[in-house]
């Protein structure tokens, strides 16, 4: 095969694997710039900034977990509250777990996910909190 042909062959495979995605419903949306500021964070002098941003309103769970897998913190945000909307959002954590007290130092995981009509977009992040 020369040069030519591969190309248009690379072309019509690249058309082909974009129409099966949307006959299928692979989602489509997307979760962009996962990240969170400051971090590292010190939880005994501020909080820390979880941002994103979403291509439409969706359905957003934010659950942060320690290095052993344990869970800490969830939030369930309906779409279109502050944090589920089209754009950019945020949610701000303290650094404590869902009962209010103040998580130790050392590495957490932030795993967002969204929930659209095709299914889920993830983003996985590291936290790091200091003290």
């Amino acid at each position: 095969m020369n040069r030519k042909a591969v190309q248009i062959l690379a072309g019509v495979l690249v058309l082909l694997v974009w129409g099966i995605w949307g006959a299928y419903g692979i989602p489509t949306a997307r979760l962009e710039g996962l990240a969170n500021v400051p971090n590292p964070f010190d939880s005994r002098q501020t909080q820390t900034y979880i941002v994103y941003s979403l291509a439409q309103d969706a359905h957003v769970d934010i659950h942060l977990f320690d290095l052993m897998g344990n869970p800490v913190r969830n939030w369930d945000l309906p779409a279109g509250v502050p944090g589920a909307q089209t754009g950019m959002n945020q949610v701000a954590w303290d650094g404590t777990d869902e009962s209010g007290t103040k998580v130790t130092a050392g590495g957490y995981i932030c795993q967002v996910l969204v929930a659209e009509d095709k299914g889920l977009v993830q983003g996985v992040h590291k936290i790091g909190v200091i003290h």
